[in-house]
């Protein structure tokens, strides 16, 4: 058989050519016949149930889009001419292609095991909704409104506090002396969740009274704060079928790990330490890195 090049390119390029119908609508697979055989290549089958697995594979890759059964067949066979000549070149022996297919068989057995353990272990819709209403037990917070000037010393925000004791209006002196980015708009910090917050400015506004400046400049990383609490409100939680997926995910992972923990206290693990040579050869070439700081908090 003539050799054939650039198989790399062909993992979906092959399938591509012609998919489109001459309007350029995508094509509908149509239904399968009864025949489990639908081709035969040098003698070898392709099976409906290979062109199904092909089909949802492409409808996956291609988000959605769906492809006439003609042109899977045609990627089928191909696949199976490129196979073909692989097992006749005697790839399957090359150094390192047989621990790639042995970690393809692991890979799919391993899905396969999870697939079967949440199967038989199925996280509810009873079972979620316990999980959301306890996490907005344990999360549920204030948020406020407030306002800020941002001032470059504690004298400075000091002589603001006295212009507001002597009836001057916060929104003006923001405008006027503030150097945050909220100048503009008064000071306005708007809704807020206090983790959004440096903490000194967040156990300031907890501990304010609604409608009330504060007595005391409050110093953070980005300098001193004079601050208006305008209002204070309970955290509304998201609505359950908004996070109702993502809650059954966290769970059915927890589900997993406190399997594989299982599985772990029955099992002999044996893990081979290295050459203590090759650790301190590592540790002499491994250089200390600065660790990276945390991106600043809001404010």
């Amino acid at each position: 058989m003539k050799k054939i090049v650039n198989t790399a390119v062909l993992s979906m390029a092959l399938f591509l050519i012609g998919c489109k119908a001459e309007n350029g609508a995508v094509q509908p697979i149509t239904p399968l016949a009864e025949s489990e055989t639908l081709a035969t290549v040098n003698g070898r089958p392709i099976s409906k149930a290979t062109l199904e697995l092909l089909n949802a594979e492409v409808t996956r890759q291609s988000r959605g889009a769906t492809f006439s059964e003609e042109k899977l067949i045609q990627e089928l066979i191909n696949r199976e001419l490129l196979l073909q000549e692989a097992e006749q070149n005697k790839l399957a022996q090359k150094p390192g292609v047989a621990s790639k297919l042995e970690f393809v068989k692991e890979s799919v057995l391993l899905q396969e095991a999870v697939k079967d353990f949440l199967d038989n272990s199925p996280v509810t819709e009873e079972d979620a909704k316990d999980e959301y209403s306890r996490r907005n037990a344990a999360e549920k917070s204030a948020e406020y409104k407030a306002r800020h000037i941002l001032l470059k010393s504690e004298e400075d925000a000091k002589k603001i506090i006295k212009q507001l004791q002597d009836g001057a209006n916060f929104e003006e002196l923001a405008k006027k002396h503030s150097t945050g980015p909220s100048k503009s708009k008064g000071g306005d910090l708007g809704w807020f969740n206090p983790k959004q917050m440096v903490p000194p400015f967040s156990q300031a506004v907890a501990e304010m009274d609604k409608g009330a400046f504060s007595k005391a400049p409050v110093q953070t990383k980005f300098g001193w704060h004079v601050i208006l609490l305008e209002d204070s409100r309970q955290s509304a939680p998201s609505d359950f079928d908004k996070v109702k997926v993502r809650i059954i995910a966290v769970l059915q992972q927890e589900k997993l790990l406190t399997h594989i923990n299982s599985l772990k206290s029955g099992a002999e693990i044996v893990i081979k330490k290295k050459e203590s040579k090759d650790l301190e050869t590592k540790a002499e070439n491994a250089k200390e890195k600065p660790i990276a700081k945390a991106p600043d908090a809001k404010l």
